[in-house]
């Protein structure tokens, strides 16, 4: 008995564990999911600015650009673990790098005034990542070119794998110590059965005289389990 006991609270336990941390898990992998993809944009968004000044710029301020151009993207192929893609409104490779698939509908998108931004299990990194791509708008509104970002996914699922991993870790310590807990209570709640049925042991035996003391039961026992302790032998 004591053992179906701890086995329903440990159920118990684990159905509320399951239960608040699954929602919270899926939506925290799409909070994740969400602040890279508006990273990405924010990003992307910057670079465009930069390419349409080169674009559009007098020769000394469009050099300017360019340089920032390429020193942005360095950092941000340093930093992410990414690639940035950039083309000219003619859909020629800007800053003389190859752009892998220019002919895109996401660089037709972006070359017709639209941003993209889609998560693909193949990406140009050769690994699932994110790809968001925008315009480079001049101020007058004329669309100079195209700017594609493509993040790896790794970096998210690692922060993901992480907060599972924590999450594992504190339910199983919650449900080792809700073991213990059922474990002592379950104990003390079946202390007075336990009791009884030695009683009525000794009586099989032949031995009429056999009493339980009330006290074993455990502090504070009310209602009718000090009586029965007494009384059972008499009848």
């Amino acid at each position: 008995m004591r053992r179906r006991l701890v086995i329903s609270y440990l159920v118990l336990v684990a159905v509320a564990l399951t239960a608040f941390s699954v929602p919270v898990g899926v939506s925290l992998a799409g909070l994740l999911h969400d602040d890279q993809r508006e990273v990405g944009l924010r990003e992307a968004r910057t670079v465009a600015v930069l390419l349409a000044t080169a674009e559009e710029a007098d020769s000394t301020t469009a050099r300017g650009a360019l340089l920032a151009l390429q020193t942005l993207r360095s950092n941000l192929e340093d930093q992410t673990g990414g690639r940035v893609e950039l083309i000219t409104a003619a859909g020629i490779p800007a800053l003389g790098r190859e752009v892998h698939n220019p002919d895109d509908d996401d660089f037709a998108a972006a070359l017709a005034g639209q941003e993209r931004a889609q998560r693909l299990p193949e990406s140009v990194l050769g690994a699932p990542g994110l790809q968001v791509t925008v315009p480079a708008v001049a101020p007058g509104g004329r669309i100079d070119g195209a700017v594609r970002l493509t993040y790896p996914e790794a970096p998210v699922q690692e922060r993901l794998a992480n907060v599972w991993t924590f999450r594992l870790v504190a339910g199983a310590a919650v449900l080792v110590l809700a073991g213990i807990l059922a474990a002592m209570f379950a104990k003390s709640l079946t202390r007075p059965l336990r009791l009884l049925d030695t009683m009525a042991v000794q009586m099989s035996a032949g031995d009429f005289t056999a009493r339980t003391d009330p006290s074993l039961a455990g502090p504070r026992r009310h209602g009718d389990w000090p009586r029965h302790s007494t009384t059972v032998p008499d009848g």
